[in-house]
């Protein structure tokens, strides 16, 4: 099946937005993370999305006692395409990595460089906000028979490798 990859994240953050909106204890846990991410020098929004991210996909939460993927997968009603479909996001990769070629509106071509490993990443966004030589701290989650990218692509998170080489 050959899914939107826009459409799905979207409704993905929504499911799980709602999910966590019906948790007020989640909620402020999540609030008091963020609170700790208040020094990074980026705007608001940015730091919100990045802190998210990284609650949902890494953090192990203290109020459900697990990774908030992970409860919402064991308590959300989904059907079995979708819920494989986000089963697939507990593998995603969140790393540094350098822009190695760009096709614009498409994708990229990324190298990790903690294990220099080289990944085709296919994300129209993503793919119009960073350039050539650039590193960045990226999440990617396998989408279907590909990857996507979440987080936050701004110049201010990332930045060009060829200076601090």
């Amino acid at each position: 099946m050959n899914r939107n990859y826009f459409d799905e994240m979207d409704l993905f953050y929504s499911r799980i937005g709602k999910f966590i909106g019906d948790r007020p204890e989640v909620i402020s846990e999540l609030d008091q993370k963020l609170a700790f991410f208040a020094p990074l020098e980026m705007p608001d929004k940015d730091k919100r999305m990045l802190v998210l991210d990284w609650f949902i996909f890494d953090s192990k939460s203290k109020v459900p006692k697990d990774n908030l993927l992970e409860v919402f997968l064991r308590e959300t009603d989904l059907n079995e395409e979708t819920r494989q479909l986000y089963t697939k996001f507990r593998y995603g990769k969140f790393s540094l990595f350098e822009v190695k070629a760009v096709k614009m509106g498409k994708g990229m071509l990324l190298i990790d460089l903690l294990d220099l490993q080289e990944h085709q990443v296919f994300d129209v966004s993503a793919s119009k906000a960073v350039q050539k030589g650039q590193c960045g701290l990226f999440r990617m989650l396998p989408f279907e028979d590909y990857f996507i990218l979440t987080g936050v692509f701004n110049d201010g998170f990332t930045y060009h490798c060829k200076k601090y080489a």
